[in-house]
């Protein structure tokens, strides 16, 4: 993500933490102002489309401003933030699944749990390993896909995928772990630095 400005800044932002906790509106409102650049450019990576972007942000001060209360004030209010937006935005797709009854390109589920073994949710370069995970994915071969949106974006065990698709269940892991190999080697490759692939 961008680095942070002077008037985005926790120093800056922690008094007006303070009044918004309070039921200042107009102090919640500075920090709006000082994170909606950061919050919209989130959301894009995380597939957000233009014409949705100014509703879901919204959607997501205005959830920040509601639970303030859970803030914890140790850990800096940007990383609250942007874990915040992330789930906002994993709604914003649950909704339009249930809206359209499908998904198209690759859905927020499957990015955000493959990201979970590639991304640390305190890290500060969301940013390129996003970009680089959804290019990673989009390399793989479609029933690579295919299985990855089973397990992930469906939330399927191998079992159900097995049951399902008449192979073994030790063979749809088999084959999970070499996806998450080829993922491996792929972020490894886009960010110079070393990924950890978790269990399927």
């Amino acid at each position: 993500m961008p680095e942070p400005s002077a008037t985005s800044s926790e120093e800056h932002l922690r008094p007006l933490l303070e009044r918004a906790s309070n039921g200042d509106v107009e102090a919640f409102g500075m920090v709006v102002e000082a994170l909606t650049g950061d919050t919209r450019a989130l959301c894009v990576l995380l597939g957000v489309r233009h014409a949705a972007l100014d509703d879901v942000c919204q959607d997501v001060f205005i959830e920040a401003f509601q639970n303030l209360a859970r803030y914890d004030r140790e850990r800096p209010f940007r990383l609250w933030l942007r874990g915040l937006t992330r789930n906002l935005v994993k709604r914003h797709w649950d909704q339009l699944a249930r809206d359209r009854a499908v998904r198209t390109g690759l859905s927020y589920d499957l990015i955000a749990a493959t990201a979970e073994v590639t991304l640390d949710a305190d890290s500060g370069d969301d940013a390129a390993r996003i970009v680089a995970l959804r290019a990673c994915l989009q390399r793989l071969p479609m029933p690579q896909r295919a299985l990855l949106e089973s397990r992930y974006g469906q939330d399927l065990s191998a079992e159900d995928i097995a049951a399902s698709s008449g192979r073994p269940s030790a063979s749809i892991r088999v084959g999970l772990m070499r996806i998450r190999r080829v993922l491996h080697a792929c972020m490894r490759e886009a960010l110079g630095g070393t990924n950890r692939m978790g269990e399927a």
